[in-house]
């Protein structure tokens, strides 16, 4: 838990981690592994052996909790969820997934894991969540009174541990019961370490106020757009056999954690092309359709803009697209989608 004077909260003390050899830098994103109570580096008064038995972690990720509410928040038990139970699912990817939960209390808690990285480099952490918050057994599922429990993903670019210092860039929190979500935040790093947080605050001291997270990701943001096919579209009509014609460009981007695109189309008083996704991620797919009917002889530009939600190379991009209507009979090749 963290510090702070106007509460009985104490600071963590940082991990010594080092990452992975493939591209997800963090330790154990999958929560697989032995739980082991968590050993405090200092003095704890929720922890009066010298070990947390009710925080079972796994492997290469570090509790926090914060008591800003005295008369509700409590720190919560942490433990693993497990595969075997179904309706809902409770683990994402393998085994396991770390679970938490207060008892007809509430918290303000999550976890941590801190990763060496490069400074200035853009980053991305992304993880599944959810939340079982409900005031009986009925069954596993959330409501119809439950706690509005908020879940959120944070960065600290400086590599701090404090979940309650001001340099953590937060997403937007959000209510994510009884199914997985996901989760991400972006941010450049601002010294050799950064770190990453999961949060979550339930409003009301419900029976069950549950938090689930599993298959995280941290991965550092490097690449280009890429747009196939490369040159853009062309179609090809005459003008006594107009019709409506099909094509699809795919949008390929550096990674499918926190980069998405947009698609704009950029049309003339004559010829605007019309598409079905406007946004997309990695791999996704631009129908883009255009009709000749009424449109005279020759060639006409158009253009589909792309643009990611942050700046990579090749973005935003103005991909052409053209239709050629001809006046008399000509082979018109076949178009692939035509």
């Amino acid at each position: 838990a963290a510090q702070d004077d106007s509460t009985d909260e104490y600071p963590i003390s940082p991990s010594t981690l080092t990452s992975s050899a493939d591209s997800n830098l963090l330790i154990n994103p999958s929560f697989e592994g032995d739980y082991k109570p968590w050993t405090p580096p200092f003095p704890h008064p929720d922890c009066p052996s010298g070990l947390c038995q009710t925080a079972n972690m796994a492997d290469g990720w570090t509790p926090w909790w914060i008591k800003r509410r005295p008369e509700t928040d409590v720190n919560p038990e942490y433990k693993p969820a497990e595969l075997e139970h179904k309706d809902p699912d409770r683990v994402r990817d393998g085994e396991f997934a770390q679970q938490y939960f207060s008892f007809y209390t509430t918290h303000e808690a999550g976890m941590y894991q801190q990763v060496p990285v490069q400074n200035g480099n853009n980053y991305c952490f992304s993880i599944w969540g959810h939340s079982w918050s409900a005031n009986d057994d009925d069954d596993a599922y959330s409501g119809p009174e439950d706690g509005w429990l908020d879940q959120k993903v944070g960065i600290d670019p400086t590599g701090g541990t404090d979940p309650q210092s001001a340099n953590i860039i937060w997403g937007p929190p959000r209510l994510q019961y009884d199914e997985y979500g996901y989760f991400s935040i972006m941010a450049d790093a601002a010294a050799d370490n950064l770190t990453v947080f999961t949060y979550s605050r339930p409003l009301y001291p419900t029976k069950h106020n549950d938090v689930y997270w599993d298959d995280a990701k941290l991965v550092a943001i490097a690449g280009e757009l890429k747009i196939t096919p490369s040159e853009g579209l062309t179609f090809i009509s005459n003008i006594n056999y107009p019709k409506v014609m099909t094509q699809t460009l795919t949008i390929n981007i550096p990674n499918d954690s926190c980069i998405t695109w947009d698609a704009e189309v950029k049309g003339t008083e004559t010829f605007t092309p019309t598409i079905v996704s406007h946004q997309g991620s990695r791999g996704d797919q631009v129908l883009v359709e255009v009709d000749s009917s009424g449109l005279p002889p020759g060639s006409i530009n158009a253009f589909i803009k792309i643009t990611t939600n942050i700046s990579i190379d090749g973005s935003p991009r103005d991909v052409p697209i053209t239709l050629s209507v001809f006046e008399h009979q000509v082979n018109i090749p076949l178009l692939k989608n035509d």
